[in-house]
């Protein structure tokens, strides 16, 4: 079990995560259960990532829906590792693009990265050189949808 700000994390199976957020007066953790495909600790190398990460890519080219979720502690390189991810991934998903043009197919994919740090949402692809500040993003939320604004 170890300490996440406030929350605490334990490790069950390699797909199984229970966290328990204070909640209560008296500050108690209550669990919450959590499943993920991977979990990954920090001796992954990013092409241990980029393969575990493979099928969704393809899960998108043929039209669904994914999230690719990178949690941990602030500078333990999730940004980069989402990056690189990110620029690995889009190679990948051009050689699918062009393999599906052969064959009288488009191919058209929307990503956006998102960094959520102190409460705050930013767009990590709209900024316009390394060392600027992504732009910050609002968060909408209505009864029927909840929307990412400025992405």
């Amino acid at each position: 079990v170890g300490s996440l700000g406030g929350s605490a994390a334990s490790v069950a199976t390699e797909a199984d995560v229970t966290l328990g957020e204070s909640g209560g007066s008296r500050g108690a953790l209550e669990p919450r259960a959590y499943l993920f495909d991977d979990l990954f600790d920090a001796e992954a190398s990013d092409d241990d990532i980029f393969a575990a990460v493979r099928e969704e890519l393809a899960a998108a080219a043929d039209g669904e829906a994914v999230c690719i979720l990178a949690y941990g502690a602030t500078g333990s390189g999730k940004t980069h590792t989402v990056t690189n991810l990110a620029e690995r991934a889009a190679k990948e998903l051009e050689r699918q693009a062009v393999s599906l043009a052969e064959g009288g197919v488009r191919l058209e994919i929307t990503v956006q990265i998102v960094e959520i740090y102190n409460q705050q949402l930013r767009d990590l692809l709209a900024g316009e050189g390394r060392n600027s500040e992504p732009p910050s993003l609002k968060l909408s939320v209505s009864n029927s949808s909840t929307t990412l604004l400025g992405a």
